[in-house]
């Protein structure tokens, strides 16, 4: 099955921040829970440090080290996350100035994907599954987690997207149960 589409600006800005918060939702959530246990450090050292417990002040240490760490480590990856959709505009840009269409190609070997800058051909056993957000279907690679494949159901007709999404799924399920 070929499929072929223009660029889509609002739909590739779409994807790609779907996949950076796919890819970074479980470490920022990881950072969530040490905030919390600072604060929890600092509750326990305020209350030792009440009853003149000089113990105390060593959680205190340990509390604020950790709220220190984890702002800046949050900060960082916000500033990441801007300067990422800045070049998502500027990536968008040099699409819309070529003005080339994106195909896939989807066959019972690999996915096949082409833009006016990059050829990308994987192997289905490369992808671990798929899933479907915001009208987009992704397909995960194994070892990386990240989705280079993607497709929005304005890309395509609501039939060709049907058909993609049953065509993957059996794809995937056959490749997996290879391994």
């Amino acid at each position: 099955m070929k499929i072929e589409s223009k660029h889509n600006p609002e739909i590739f800005k779409a994807e790609h921040i779907e996949r950076w918060n796919r890819l970074w939702k479980e470490k920022v959530f990881r950072q969530y829970i040490y905030l919390v246990s600072a604060i929890c450090f600092l509750i326990i050292a305020i209350y030792l440090i009440k009853d003149t417990n000089p113990t105390g002040y060593i959680f205190l240490s340990i509390a604020l080290f950790g709220i220190y760490v984890t702002i800046n480590y949050l900060t960082h990856v916000k500033k990441q996350r801007k300067g990422y959709i800045s070049q998502l505009d500027k990536m968008s840009e040099r699409h819309q100035q070529f003005n080339t269409p994106i195909s896939w190609e989807l066959n019972d070997e690999y996915i096949h994907y082409e833009d006016f800058q990059m050829t990308l051909r994987l192997k289905w056993h490369a992808f671990s599954h798929y899933y479907v957000k915001n009208d987009s279907i992704f397909i995960v690679m194994i070892d990386s987690n990240d989705s280079p494949i993607s497709i929005n159901k304005k890309e395509v007709t609501e039939q060709e997207f049907t058909e993609v999404i049953k065509f993957v799924g059996s794809k995937l399920r056959t490749a997996n149960a290879k391994k």
